[in-house]
């Protein structure tokens, strides 16, 4: 599926996803007002870089919490792990749709990563996972998928990283190895 691509400092694909995971049939983002969801997903990817052409696997595993407010505003946080180096944690305030994570309809959490910490306007593809969100007898339920989006045209998944000195790196496949999440009533955030 080929997604518009936007050149900005706060690169961003703006997704209508046409399959994330379980659908979150039924489910209005109000439904979800006073709930956080933690979830952690581990991917591998086989990579190559301008340094290290002999393909090789890099591990990364990410760990975030969403709270979604009781006035309907959505608060994020979480923390990458890459090649057991903790990469730090990083936060936002959802206050629009370019921002990295959107609550979609139907579909549940969204959250879009380009790769890149330099040359954003020239990576090619963006990892995008999806926390699909089901309504349980006891509340909620909600599932992890993943998948890399390409930019529109590209025919390569490349990202670029200044970690270690600038290096261009491809992307040779992409696998989603573990993921789980909950849904819970009250601010996980709080507990940070």
């Amino acid at each position: 599926m080929e997604v518009p691509f936007i050149s900005s400092a706060r690169w961003v694909c703006l997704v209508f996803i046409a399959y994330a995971g379980p659908a979150a049939a039924g489910i209005a983002m109000s439904d979800l007002y006073g709930y956080s969801v933690n979830a952690e997903w581990t991917i591998q990817e086989t990579e190559t870089n301008s340094r290290q052409p002999k393909p090789y696997i890099s591990t990364k595993h990410f760990a975030d919490k969403i709270y979604l407010s009781t006035k309907g505003r959505l608060f994020f946080a979480g923390s990458k792990v890459i090649n057991k180096e903790d990469r730090g944690p990083y936060a936002w305030l959802n206050s629009n749709l370019e921002d990295p994570v959107v609550y979609q309809p139907g579909e549940g959490f969204i959250i879009r990563e380009i790769p890149s910490d330099i040359r954003r306007n020239e990576t090619t593809f963006a990892r995008v996972t999806t926390i699909s969100v089901q309504r349980t007898a006891e509340g909620f339920s909600c599932n992890v998928s993943a998948r890399v989006v390409l930019k529109k045209g590209a025919t390569e998944y490349i990202f670029f990283s200044n970690y270690g000195g600038e290096r261009e790196y491809r992307l040779h496949s992409f696998n989603l190895i573990d993921g789980r999440c909950s849904v819970s009533k009250g601010n996980a955030l709080e507990t940070q």
